[in-house]
């Protein structure tokens, strides 16, 4: 399964609904964040992870790192491609061009 979202100025991107029901992700979840070839991974985190972890708020929304967000060049308003593959992997979109 595949979709997008934007950057918002806080660095957060939104899980569209259809993916938050495929993946069984809920509200207050907490995710591993993590960078892997040019791409960050979201997954469902295990109770003792040292990774990085962060909350889906009420929102559906997850605060990407800054130290991720600099390392990948995600800037707000860029639009990011979601795919769905038993984790969530976000990476700048090619579809439709640079930031239209």
């Amino acid at each position: 399964m595949q979709s997008k979202t934007i950057v918002d100025a806080l660095g957060r991107v939104t899980v569209p609904k259809e993916l938050r029901e495929e993946a069984n992700f809920k509200i207050k979840d907490k995710f591993e964040v993590e960078i892997r070839n040019d791409k960050v991974i979201l997954s469902k985190a295990e109770e003792n992870s040292l990774k990085i972890m962060r909350s889906m708020d009420d929102m559906s929304r997850i605060v990407l790192p800054i130290d991720i967000r600099r390392t990948l060049e995600f800037r707000e308003g860029d639009e990011l491609q979601l795919n769905l593959e038993q984790i969530l992997v976000l990476s700048k979109s090619s579809i439709g061009g640079e930031n239209e």
